[in-house]
């Protein structure tokens, strides 16, 4: 796995945190603040209100919510006086009371169908990586150090649908025995971009089914000796496939 997928999968995780954070504020401090009701209380019939009993304040529904995100926070709910009680409530000063029957029969089954459908969604919209391509490269036997030659990277579409190519990454180890001397067709980005693991060059090409592209990398040998080469191609998704092999760079 190439250090950029690392690095994407790093970032995926982050992003997915914050996606939960800001769904979580949205959902629990919208509704809260204005009356003190989720839809999961809509169902309990309760209500969260201020200690006192008085109406839930913007800044005690957000100090509700931000609890929400301290470790083991679940477990609070055991011990405390005045019955179950998490840090959410305790720590804002804050509680739960009953207000009426809970949410029963066709209405429950209606609301609960909408929420998993919706959850569903934003799920698959997350966690779709779409398919992935095809790679193989053909390696001469070996070149001679301070020669130039050329790999053509044959990238293809093996599924019944389209895919695009977004990116060709190269690790940065690759240049300190090779040089890359010109990439074409040219890439979508006037330079590479990278990060410090890794260079990139942008293509964005839809494949059709069954189709396939070919970049033709022109190298010049900087090392002799026997060398790792490595290609990541990558779909729109971010998920890449890996060529690896090796070439032997022999002194002239």
């Amino acid at each position: 796995m190439s250090a950029a997928l690392g690095l994407l999968n790093v970032w995926l995780g982050i992003s997915g945190f914050l996606l939960g954070a800001i769904v979580s504020l949205i959902y629990f401090v919208g509704q809260e603040a204005v009356s003190g009701r989720t839809i999961g209380k809509l169902i309990t019939g309760t209500t969260a209100v201020n200690e006192d009993g008085t109406k839930l304040t913007f800044g005690r529904a957000l100090g509700r919510t931000l609890c929400r995100f301290i470790p083991f926070e679940a477990f609070s709910f055991f011990g405390g006086n005045g019955g179950p009680r998490g840090w959410h409530d305790r720590i804002p000063k804050t509680k739960v009371i009953s207000v009426g029957k809970p949410w029963t029969g066709f209405g429950l089954g209606v609301l609960s169908t909408v929420v998993v459908g919706i959850a569903g969604l934003i799920a698959f919209g997350i966690f779709y990586t779409g398919p992935m391509l095809a790679i193989s490269v053909q390696l001469p036997e070996e070149v001679v150090l301070g020669d130039e030659f050329s790999l053509t990277v044959d990238v293809s579409n093996p599924h019944n649908e389209d895919v695009v190519l977004s990116n060709l990454d190269i690790p940065n180890r690759f240049f300190e025995t090779f040089e890359i001397v010109l990439i074409s067709p040219a890439a979508s980005e006037e330079s590479p971009f990278g990060d410090f693991r890794t260079q990139t060059w942008y293509f964005f090409r839809e494949l059709n089914p069954g189709s396939s592209f070919q970049i033709i990398v022109n190298l010049k040998a900087l090392k002799s000796g026997i060398h790792p080469v490595e290609f990541d191609v990558c779909n729109y998704y971010q998920q890449c496939t890996t060529f690896v092999g090796v070439i032997e760079v022999r002194d002239k």
